[in-house]
């Protein structure tokens, strides 16, 4: 399609300078003889009168005028074009010119850089990188069809990715990326069958718009799901946004909403006063900007809603829209009443577990304690909130409970999961404890305190006593029973 020669980097001469050039190269041979003819012509020729000789001169005036504008029209045109090749020269971008024939005309050196191809016309670079994109093959193919028939075009496609060339300069796209092109095609005027080529890569504008609307997506998606309702009503009352979760609210569909049959005052429980505005959802009047309105849907279902309500007019005052914000207060309060009554039942859980639970903070001293944990410790003197647990436990003891709380403040809370000894409290009561120190964590890692859980062990270890006895007398009987046998014995053998 297109020739493979070597790439000009000049524009050719019109036509018409080249004829202008040869007319000049006529006029100046035949000038300078007609003058010299003209003079010897009289001097040897008697009828040869002065007037031919003045029309002699007169052309000869004339020529070398027409001489001096030719010449002056042509250097203008040269500069422009000089200037209008210096300036497709400086452009970044491929700009490329080819005839009719496809041969290239003219091309800048972003060609080579950009394609590292010389010589080669860009509607055949193109089509070629396009091969893989039948979409994008056929614009192409399309795009300098019309062109070739004096219809300008543009068009913007997705090509497959290049192999590196050792000529080209163009930085690739990274592997995980796509490449854009815009290309433009402008016939010439006066010039028929040449095309003016352009080519953009607009990667990173595609990159760009695509991330823009990555953003846009999440920022809706966040506006449509957010925890909370928004909605915007004209000056009629008629909504023009509503989000999906006052939709759900109202147990309506979004689409049901802007179709303009339902309106702000009919989703608005109760009866407003007749001079309440369209837009206006409080009974208090327009000047309210945030009060609670019950609001209900098609099943009738109502719920009280926190409503804030800013009005935008125009510079006249007439009121547009409004933006609005709704906190679903029953929900709300449902929510904080669930709340409430799971901490109802566990602390009545804490507060009536059988065994003896003391939290502690990170320094060790008692923050919060069950009944059971008070009931143990029973005629202790001093205020146990705040009191250390060290200082709680029996002066033997301490040194062991103060080891396990160093021990559970380090490393895991997996590896230091459960820690148990035997305690006694200070005081002199005979109450023996099984102590189990636990790690608390928050939500980021880092440690709260302890958890300890005291089981009354003290009956427990009465009966291990009372076992260990009599195994102890047990084993005593045995032996003088074996002693009495043996004696038997030998008095039976005397």
């Amino acid at each position: 399609m297109v020739s493979q020669g070597q790439r000009p980097n000049r524009f050719q001469a019109p036509r018409m300078m080249r004829r202008i050039q040869s007319f000049l190269t006529l006029l100046l041979s035949v000038v300078p003889a007609a003058l010299w003819a003209g003079p010897a012509a009289a001097d040897h020729h008697p009828a040869v009168t002065p007037t031919a000789t003045y029309v002699w001169a007169s052309l000869f005036l004339v020529s070398l005028t027409a001489l001096m504008v030719v010449g002056w029209l042509s250097l203008r045109m040269l500069r422009r074009a000089s200037v209008l090749e210096a300036t497709l020269n400086t452009v970044p971008e491929p700009r490329q010119i080819v005839n009719a024939q496809g041969q290239v005309v003219f091309a800048n050196p972003a060609c080579g850089r950009f394609f590292g191809a010389a010589g080669r016309g860009l509607p055949e670079l193109l089509a070629e990188e396009t091969e893989a994109d039948p979409d994008a093959h056929d614009a192409v193919l399309r795009l300098a069809a019309n062109a070739r028939n004096g219809t300008a075009g543009h068009a913007e496609f997705r090509i497959g990715l290049r192999p590196p060339s050792e000529e080209a300069e163009a930085p690739e796209p990274e592997p995980d990326q796509e490449a854009w092109r815009h290309v433009a095609a402008y016939p010439l005027q006066g010039r028929p069958g040449y095309v003016l080529w352009m080519v953009d890569d607009i990667t990173a504008a595609r990159q760009m718009e695509q991330l823009l609307q990555s953003e846009q997506a999440r920022f809706v998606d966040l506006l449509e799901h957010a925890p909370i309702g928004f909605y915007s009503v004209d000056s009629e009352g008629r909504f023009v946004f509503v989000n999906q979760t006052l939709a759900e609210w109202l147990g309506l569909s979004t689409e049901d909403l802007l179709s303009g049959e339902r309106r702000l005052h009919d989703v608005v429980q109760g009866r407003l006063p007749e001079t309440t505005e369209p837009y206006v959802p409080f009974a208090a009047g327009p000047e309210t900007e945030r009060d609670e309105v019950s609001l209900s849907g098609v099943d009738g279902a109502a719920f009280t809603a926190l409503i804030s309500q800013d009005v935008v007019r125009n510079d006249e005052g007439q009121v547009l829209r409004t933006r609005s914000v709704v906190r679903n207060l029953s929900r709300e309060w449902a929510v904080e009443e669930a709340l409430a009554d799971s901490e109802r039942r566990f602390k009545r859980f804490f507060e009536e577990a059988p065994i003896g639970i003391a939290l502690l903070g990170t320094d060790g001293r008692v923050a919060e304690t069950n009944r059971a944990f008070r009931d143990l410790l029973d005629g202790l003197e001093g205020e146990i909130q705040g009191t250390g647990l060290v200082e709680l436990v029996a002066e033997a003891e301490r040194a062991a409970v103060e080891t396990a709380l160093r021990s559970a403040g380090q490393g895991p809370a997996e590896e230091n999961a459960e820690r148990t000894i035997e305690v006694r409290f200070a005081g002199g009561r005979e109450v023996v404890c099984a102590l189990y120190i636990n790690r608390l964590e928050g939500l980021d890692g880092k440690p709260l305190g302890n958890i300890t859980h005291f089981i009354d062990v003290t009956e427990q270890k009465k009966l291990e006593d009372q076992i260990s006895q009599s195994q102890k007398m047990q084993a005593v009987g045995q032996l003088a029973g074996g002693m009495a046998h043996d004696f038997n014995n030998l008095l039976t053998a005397m």
